[in-house]
Order: structure tokens, then C-alpha cells, then sequence
């Protein structure tokens, strides 16, 4: 064999070290990635049932934390947001209508000062957090608006 050959079979026998070696590292790291996400999912579920009041240009809005964000497969690895929940809402301004008051959707941690919340900053959108029984009263309000419209 030839010089030339055999340093393109050296350089070919360094590159398949390099990528079992990455590959391992790849496992590792996923394997890791998921025990840090189990991790982070169960201290968030420590947040489930917090309710909350925004208040935005005199409009008020209520919010109970129902869920923990699921993790999403990305190319790579799972990534998980610890810092958005799926809320149930409603609005204090309720009217009578068959329209449904109740709505989901997320509520990030911002809300109680954990991680940022520089939209709701900049919009003059203020968060209060409630107890469970202050928000059921609100919601019951709600609901029976709703009932009563709908039995019309």
C-alpha cells in the first residue's frame, strides 16, 4: 500500500473514532437532557392549580394554571418550556351571551416573577395572584351568566 493510501486510511480510522465518540456523547447527552426535563416537569407541576387575576386597561381577567407545557421533539433532542402553562381564562366582563366565557391558553411564570414577561410590561398588564376560592366564586359567577343565557 502506498503512503498516500495509507494516510487516508489513518485519517478515515480518526474519523470513525471521532463519531462513535460523538455518538456517545449524543446519548449522554440525551439521556441527561431527559432526566433534566423529568426534573423540571415535576417542579412545575408544583404550580398546577395557582390562580391568578390580570388586570389590563380596567379589564380584568382570571386564570387558573390547569397543565404543565409538553415537551417538543426538535431535531436534536426534547426541549420543555418551564416557563409557560396551559390557564383556564374567563373575563369579569361577562354579558349575557351564548358565546363560551371560558377559554385556554398559556400563562407564563412572569406572571409571579419568574422569568420575564416584557410584553405584559410594555402593555400596562399587571398580575395579582388569587386563591383557589376567590377564583372558584368568580368562575361560578361566570358560569351561571353562561347557564342563563343558554336556557334562554
Amino acid at each position: 500500500m502506498c503512503q498516500e493510501n495509507q494516510v487516508i486510511k489513518h485519517l478515515k480510522d480518526e474519523v470513525d473514532i471521532i463519531d462513535k465518540n460523538l455518538q456517545k456523547l449524543e446519548n449522554q447527552r440525551y439521556s441527561i437532557n431527559k432526566e433534566y426535563i423529568n426534573l423540571l416537569q415535576e417542579e412545575c407541576k408544583k404550580n398546577i392549580g395557582r390562580c391568578f387575576k390580570r388586570m389590563k386597561n380596567g379589564v380584568i381577567s382570571y386564570c387558573k394554571i390547569i397543565d404543565i407545557d409538553e415537551p417538543i421533539l426538535t431535531i436534536s433532542n426534547y426541549c420543555f418550556n418551564e416557563h409557560q402553562y396551559p390557564a383556564l381564562w374567563f373575563n369579569d366582563s361577562y354579558k349575557s351571551s351564548l358565546h363560551c366565557p371560558f377559554y385556554k391558553e398559556n400563562l407564563f411564570s412572569g406572571a409571579w416573577g419568574k422569568g420575564n414577561d416584557i410584553i405584559g410590561n410594555l402593555n400596562g398588564i399587571t398580575y395579582e395572584e388569587i386563591s383557589n376560592t376567590e377564583y372558584m366564586e368568580k368562575f361560578k359567577e361566570i358560569n351561571d351568566k353562561w347557564i342563563k343565557a343558554l336556557d334562554k
